[in-house]
């Protein structure tokens, strides 16, 4: 076994241990303080549950990367620290939509200070000024976080795509940066580590420091990612199933005159729970969707792209066939 090949086996271990550890600390003491979100219209829960079991993502992360000597910049810490701030939601208070943003943004901006160096002058970029750059990344990073917050709304979803996504974007980019494609392993074990307490029915959840810090993370390896030559089109295809459902309930709402900025439970995964499918279920529903799409990435990748596409063309086909099928069974716009 390669040095290469035994340092990342270990700080993978590191991070789940570290996430599982952690997060089962986080259970007690938020059942002990008695920290629980009530059910509402908008949660799929019928009990009180204990949150900001995202701590234990964020902590098992960090131990990992530690363990693995990766040299993660001050730009990138401090924007995990601010960040982590989403823990007052959690615990504390709810934050009102614009002290999330604000925070988002901030967070955004730091680390994006940092690596703004590294893409004036790139190629294809000769004539985009930081000036461009800045808020390009912004948008990138706010809308990434944004739809990683919106899709953690029933048991274990989110970490089931996470340990997908990390780990199609661990593949894709060992090609391309070693160092990089141990941070996405990373995440995928710290993940799986939180996953032993929110795998259906969940103990616990993430909350919006899990979240968010999830899709800071995968936004700034594709940014990171594209800068050594990964296609973009690989993450857009590869969080494919987030993005259409974000983004086309997004659209059902704003058509039907719905504030947007209003929380609600009109996803497509969350409507599927309404029809009477359980949490487990649509978990490996979408999970399938994400495994096809990193599936369909790869073959092409690997100059397949016959069977790259028709892997595409399927998750494609069923992502469609699902959502006519619940519009059908769910009149929640009507």
């Amino acid at each position: 076994m390669s040095a290469d090949l035994a340092g990342r086996i270990i700080g993978c271990a590191v991070a789940l241990g570290g996430a599982l550890l952690v997060t089962a600390f986080v259970l007690w003491l938020m059942r002990r303080w008695r920290r629980l979100v009530a059910p509402s219209e908008r949660g799929a829960h019928q009990v009180p549950m204990p949150t900001a079991g995202g701590i234990g993502i964020v902590a098992g992360y960090l131990l990992g990367q530690w363990v693995m000597g990766s040299g993660l910049s001050v730009y990138w810490l401090g924007a995990v620290a601010l960040l982590s701030l989403a823990v007052i939601d959690d615990v504390v208070r709810p934050l009102s939509v614009w002290e999330k943003t604000s925070l988002l943004l901030a967070a955004a901006s730091v680390f994006i200070a940092g690596i703004i160096p590294e893409y004036v002058g790139w190629p294809g970029l000769e004539q985009m000024s930081w000036l461009w750059l800045w808020p390009l990344g912004l948008c990138w990073f706010f809308w990434v976080c944004n739809v990683f917050n919106f899709m953690d709304g029933i048991d274990g979803i989110s970490a089931t795509q996470t340990l997908l996504i990390a780990g199609w974007m661990a593949i894709y980019l060992d090609g391309f940066d070693g160092e990089m494609a141990n941070r996405a392993w990373i995440l995928g074990a710290a993940a799986g580590g939180f996953y032993f307490f929110n795998f259906p029915p969940a103990r616990i959840f993430m909350g919006d420091v899990g979240s968010l810090f999830i899709g800071f993370t995968v936004a700034a390896l594709v940014v990171q990612g594209v800068k050594v030559g990964v296609p973009i089109w690989y993450a857009i295809i590869l969080l494919g199933y987030y993005l259409f459902d974000t983004s086309y309930t997004l659209l059902r709402r704003v058509l039907h005159g719905e504030n947007p900025l209003q929380a609600h439970n009109k996803h497509l995964y969350q409507r599927l729970v309404r029809i009477g499918w359980s949490h487990g279920l649509v978990g490996l529903w979408a999970g399938a969707l994400t495994l096809l799409n990193g599936l369909g990435i790869f073959c092409i990748g690997r100059e397949l792209p016959q069977m790259g596409i028709a892997f595409l063309v399927v998750s494609l086909l069923i992502l469609l066939y699902t959502t006519f099928w619940i519009e059908r069974r769910d009149a929640c716009f009507a």
